[in-house]
């Protein structure tokens, strides 16, 4: 055991010890100069720290007990609308993730690995908090979003309050522009008691739109610069407030954690890193330093560093003068939910056309769109072997079979395309049909439950063939089948195969034989069982108007031989 005292203290000292494993690194501003903190040899140290804030975030929420609920601010400017959000927390029993405007940061591994369709988001922050494709597109897969965007700060804790925290007895207070260092310090305190943090407007003079209630304990975070005394006055409010945010700081935890036996610290400068740590520190607080302030309030005790303070390194000297070992966490593993391969279970499909190349090279799809884009722009492939190239090219063939390619070695890792064509072979109409091609995907497949199973989904994407194409044979490309609507098993089975591909569904394309000659249909496995799909022999022919799913989840293949699996 690595604590040196009691082990009982909840959600704080449990993480604590569950992170003591493994290491991390320092951000990219390494540090550079040395902070020296008295310390007995009894005394442990672990540092929390990511390679930035997502990373920092990603650590502390994936040596975390498992939720499925989570608070999306903006990690830039968002700051204030996770302060607000403590108490929520706390009663949802969510962590506050810091994302990027437009895109979860790829450092979040650990929430990005969730079952999607048990997911349930809150995303709050302002009107330029969030681009709004992504909150209406890339959000769309989750089970539930619900977002609060409100711009003026002290108008949304009102609301925050007045729809979560009705019945609070204690409401702190704290300037909504200038106290965001002290809102950081009573953030463990809100979550703790789920008690509200309520902001006021910039002069500190207001609370917008709130009345004071009877029975309520209000409490002032900050001092009278910030939060004025004639609001102090009309809520007949205390007043917890240092000539610093540092001094503030040790007020509040004098006041709420006077028998603290581990400091969490953080950098109370940018205070960014703490963002993800409420539910963690909320036994014990947290303590805000620089490279000079409140390094008292870190000495003989066992510490946690939540981020780095940019360009210093806190060391730890015990009384034998030598330096004492920092355990450095890392963040935890999850193995990425695949409902992609299950048949049964109804989850969110999200639509990304990256995976859909118009052939079948659907499992390569990274190194074939790079070969795609190079032909497009006739320019400089780097990166990839001629060889790989020459794989990649050798699946391209299926698309365009007019079109050459000269690939010329520059380099163990690089290589330049040359494509030439005959006269009658247009590389530029390729490419216009092609967008075509996946523009109809993208066009049908928004248009169909995607809240559904795989079962169902693959359903819908038959159903949409069988409607909307009819069987000819028309050689040409596999995304020719777009010009007229018609095409031959071929054509069947390739677009069947990309439109799984755009929803995420793994789908092999099949060359074989049947009785009345070579034929191409399609195969996949769910839940460790190997289906067959033939969407060519479901379409109706002649005066037939009803598509069939004759050919759909059937367990054993219904033709002949297989030459070939793509």
């Amino acid at each position: 055991m690595l604590l040196k005292k009691k082990i009982n203290k909840g959600m704080s000292v449990f993480l604590a010890v569950a992170m003591l494993v493994g290491g991390t690194t320092f951000s990219a501003n390494a540090a550079n100069k040395a902070i020296t903190i008295p310390t007995k040899s009894n005394y442990k140290h672990v540092s929390i720290i990511g390679n930035n804030r997502a990373d920092t975030s990603n650590i502390i929420v994936s040596n975390s007990k498992e939720t499925n609920n989570y608070i999306l601010v903006n990690q830039y400017d968002g700051l204030s609308y996770a302060l607000m959000n403590s108490a929520n927390a706390a009663k949802t029993g969510a962590y506050i993730l810091p994302v990027n405007k437009n895109n979860i940061p790829k450092e979040q591994q650990y929430f990005s690995a969730s079952d999607e369709s048990l997911i349930n988001i809150k995303v709050s922050g302002n009107s330029s908090s969030f681009d709004q494709s992504f909150l209406n597109n890339d959000l769309g897969v989750y089970s539930s979003v619900e977002k609060n965007i409100i711009n003026d700060i002290s108008k949304a804790s009102v609301d925050n309050l007045n729809k979560n925290f009705s019945n609070a007895k204690t409401v702190f207070i704290v300037n909504g522009d200038k106290g965001l260092a002290d809102a950081m310090s009573i953030a463990p305190v809100s979550y703790r008691d789920k008690a509200p943090i309520l902001f006021t407007t910039k002069d500190g003079n207001t609370i917008n739109g709130y009345s004071k209630k009877s029975g309520v304990n209000y409490v002032v975070v900050g001092g009278n610069k910030v939060v004025s005394d004639s609001l102090v006055k009309k809520y007949g409010a205390t007043r917890l407030e240092g000539r610093t945010r540092y001094e503030t700081n040790k007020a509040v935890l004098d006041r709420y954690y006077p028998n603290r036996d581990i400091a969490y610290f953080t950098n109370g400068d940018t205070l960014v890193d703490a963002l993800s740590s409420v539910h963690m520190t909320k036994d014990q607080g947290i303590v805000l330093v620089n490279h000079k302030k409140n390094h008292n309030l870190i000495s003989n005790i066992d510490t946690y560093q939540i981020g780095g303070v940019e360009g210093y390194d806190f060391k730890y000297k015990n009384e034998n003068g030598k330096l004492a070992g920092v355990s450095k966490v890392s963040a935890k593993k999850k193995t990425p939910v695949n409902n992609a391969s299950t048949k049964d279970k109804v989850y969110k499909h999200k639509i990304n056309m990256d995976n859909v190349t118009g052939t079948y090279a659907l499992k390569t799809t990274k190194n074939m769109n790079i070969l795609l884009d190079a032909l497009r722009n006739r320019k400089e492939i780097v990166n990839l072997s001629p060889e790989l190239l020459s794989r990649e090219y050798d699946k391209i063939r299926s698309s365009h079979t007019d079109l050459s390619i000269l690939i010329l070695p520059a380099g163990n890792k690089s290589a330049i395309i040359y494509n030439y064509f005959g006269d009658d072979v247009d590389l530029d109409d390729y490419f216009k049909t092609l967008d075509v091609y996946k523009a109809e995907i993208k066009r049908a497949l928004s248009e169909m439950n995607l809240n559904c199973s795989n079962y169902e989904m693959i359903r819908q994407i038959n159903r949409y063939i069988c409607e909307n194409y009819s069987y000819k044979v028309i050689h040409g490309m596999p995304i020719d089948m777009i010009k007229n609507y018609e095409g031959q098993c071929m054509h069947y089975a390739f677009l069947f195969n990309n439109m799984c591909a755009a929803v995420g569904i793994d789908m092999d394309y099949v060359e074989g034989s049947t009785t009345e000659g070579d034929h191409a249909w399609n195969r996949a496995e769910f839940d460790g069982h190997t289906y067959y799909f033939d969407i060519t022999w479901n379409d109706p022919l002649g005066s037939q108007n009803t598509f069939r799913e004759d050919y759909l989840w059937l367990e054993s293949n219904p033709h002949g031989e297989i030459y070939r699996v793509y």
